[in-house]
């Protein structure tokens, strides 16, 4: 849990690097994910350059 009532005055979030961590880790995928969707959204386009080309 994290808790966001601590703020600066400029509105930035004020988060110990636990709190950093975890909330960076929560927000984005593994690495091997992202590759992989890159992967198949390249196949996809691919596949669609088959199809306009025939």
């Amino acid at each position: 849990m994290i808790s966001r009532e601590r703020t600066r005055d400029d509105g930035e979030m004020v988060l110990s690097g636990d709190d950093l961590q975890r909330e960076a880790e929560s927000e984005a995928p593994p690495l091997s994910v992202c590759v992989s969707v890159q992967m198949r959204e390249r196949e996809r386009e691919r596949e669609r350059e088959r199809e306009s080309r025939s």
